[in-house]
């Protein structure tokens, strides 16, 4: 769970917040990691051997916390990340296919698409002209497929 504090953060914020995130995770890290060195001494002069389940019991917590509120974040973009946030309120992530699927959902998918299309300046008539003339199969394939460069009308 090491890598949590240092990796996610900046995985999970937006790009005005990743620095601020980031510095955040890090100090956090370093202070819990302040508070271990001066507290386990003295645990250990105490209780012996058996402080170590103190730890192991808060190692432990994490597994749960990390499945029940935190989404997945391999294979997604910032723009996934926002928008998941922007139109989920609910804290418990671990029954949304969305947030836990390890592959990128495919509404996020269909999503970019849409905006690729949206913003594109491709005429996909006229790459199909260009195909027919030049023998292009790259753009006759993407012409008769749609591909992602529809013509917006």
């Amino acid at each position: 769970m090491q890598g949590v504090p240092w990796l996610y953060p900046s995985e999970i914020n937006s790009l005005s917040m990743k620095n601020k995130g980031a510095a955040l995770g890090t100090a956090t890290n370093w202070l819990c990691n302040f508070i271990i060195v001066e507290i386990t001494p003295i645990g250990i002069d105490s209780l012996g051997w058996k402080f170590y389940i103190i730890w192991a019991v808060f190692n432990g917590a994490f597994v749960p916390l990390v499945y029940f509120f935190y989404p997945e974040t391999s294979d997604r973009t910032l723009e996934d990340i926002d928008r998941y946030f922007m139109e989920n309120q609910n804290i418990f992530v671990n029954k949304d296919k969305a947030a836990t699927s390890a592959k990128r959902p495919l509404e996020y998918i269909e999503r970019e698409e849409t905006e690729i299309r949206r913003h594109s300046s491709v005429n996909v008539r006229a790459a199909s002209m260009a195909a027919e003339k030049y023998g292009d199969p790259a753009i006759d394939d993407e012409a008769k497929d749609g591909g992602l460069h529809k013509e917006v009308v």
